[in-house]
């Protein structure tokens, strides 16, 4: 019941595949999918990728060979469920098209995120692609923590404005009283008979994906749905562990897993270094005022660094140019980071955004992305691209820091420094 709203619009009678990770998101999505589709006809199936060969590795370490188990508990689930499993792998395309250039990139001094180029490449493109060719099946669905607004789909195909989906109720309530972001519900047609969805934040900004799905293009999202999109993780009635507990199925107690997308989790440095073609040089962290040794490392290349932005690549939804370039924004550069109020400005001679924060930033980090959102809270994603510079820091610039609490925190497990939310609550309890 929690998702009939997701297909109730538009897929009555549709073929289904889910991305079956084997972890409990994907397995009450699928859940929810299923419900759904027993109630508006249509089918829903399993799909799970194993896209990295653990033989490949030099490591003994056990999480090498997870792999098997999260298929086994995939297996599990839709048996449970009753709903048929396939199996697919896209090692080559994981390879050549995420994991390569990931190393490349930290071999030059970068520090990206595999699980954005993951999701554009595999994802939503190589998967996507198989499910829809191989499998027949008129559309994906994953357990992202997202939400897409289906924009031009209305209930019962009618145009009426109180048909709006609950996505489009989102979108008019952010975009309400903000004349310079009306251009978002106006934005025409790409062909007559379908606009590109536009990407939504989740609900649970604790547990929130959009970060990661900022490289997936508008085409991209078509025909995907996101059945976590509106629910609560971790909330006591309706969360989707309760979810899983309720329809007994074999991961309500599995824990989340973590690590780099399709690889697992695994000692970063020791993993990293087996692929790099030349080996990290070790060397110490030096404060840079004194000049003392205060540590060590074991090579620079796995450590991130930065302030300011500036990013390459356009979004997947097409920023409006209306004579003037500069537009306010908010900005994160990294998952969960509190959202940043900004200005971006579009740089036509070298093909690049350029961000103003209002606020000073910590550890922004080139090779990393930036994600792009607008709207009276920031819930609406427009894109981002990868951090290609970053400005002078305060040391450059010969200054001193500024008090912790005029800095914005680098991310949200950034304790020493309170958001602006966190500063709000702190005054309204003094």
């Amino acid at each position: 019941m929690a998702a009939r709203g997701i297909l109730s619009r538009h897929g009555a009678g549709r073929s289904i595949a889910v991305a079956m990770s084997g972890g409990v998101d994907s397995s009450v999505a699928a859940h929810l999918l299923l419900q759904q589709q027993e109630f508006l006809g249509g089918n829903v199936v399993g799909l799970h990728m194993s896209n990295w060969n653990a033989a490949d590795e030099d490591s003994s370490s056990p999480e090498a060979y997870c792999g098997e188990e999260h298929a086994r508990d995939a297996r599990a689930v839709c048996d449970a469920l009753n709903i048929p499993l396939h199996r697919a792998s896209f090692v080559s395309e994981y390879w050549t098209d995420v994991f390569e250039p990931y190393i490349h990139n930290i071999q030059n001094g970068l520090m990206p995120n595999p699980d954005v180029d993951c999701n554009r490449v595999v994802k939503f493109g190589a998967m996507k692609e198989y499910a829809q060719r191989v499998l027949k099946v008129d559309a994906i669905a994953t357990g992202h923590y997202a939400r897409l607004w289906h924009r031009g789909r209305y209930e019962n195909n009618s145009m009426d404005e109180s048909s709006y989906s609950k996505e489009e109720e989102v979108v008019m309530e952010q975009v309400v009283d903000r004349p310079e972001q009306e251009w978002i519900r106006r934005q025409p047609p790409l062909s007559e008979s379908e606009l590109w969805p536009m990407l939504l934040a989740g609900a649970d900004t604790t547990k929130d994906q959009s970060y990661f799905l900022v490289g997936v293009s508008g085409a991209q999202f078509q025909n995907v749905y996101f059945p976590l999109g509106h629910l609560q993780k971790r909330t006591v009635n309706g969360s989707v562990r309760e979810l899983a507990r309720t329809a007994n199925l074999p991961t309500a107690e599995k824990r989340d897993s973590m690590g780099i997308c399709f690889v697992g989790k695994r000692n970063f440095s020791e993993f990293i270094s087996e692929y790099l073609p030349v080996a990290p040089q070790p060397g110490h962290f030096v404060n840079i005022d004194t000049g003392e040794i205060v540590g060590s490392h074991k090579g620079s290349v796995l450590l991130t660094m930065g302030q300011g932005a500036k990013i390459s690549g356009e979004p997947p939804i097409p920023l409006q140019q209306s004579g003037n370039s500069i537009m306010p924004a908010w900005c994160r550069t990294r998952h969960l980071q509190p959202l940043s109020p900004c200005t971006i400005s579009w740089d036509a001679d070298r093909k690049y955004w350029t961000i103003g924060f209002d606020r000073p930033q910590r550890a922004i980090t080139p090779g990393q992305t930036a994600a792009i959102y607008v709207g009276r809270d920031g819930v609406i994603c427009l894109g981002g691209g990868p951090i290609c510079s970053h400005g002078p820091t305060y040391h450059e610039r010969g200054m001193d820091l500024p008090p912790l609490e005029c800095l914005h925190p680098a991310g949200h497990n950034d304790l020493s420094i309170p958001s602006p939310q966190q500063q709000q609550q702190q005054q309204r309890l003094v």
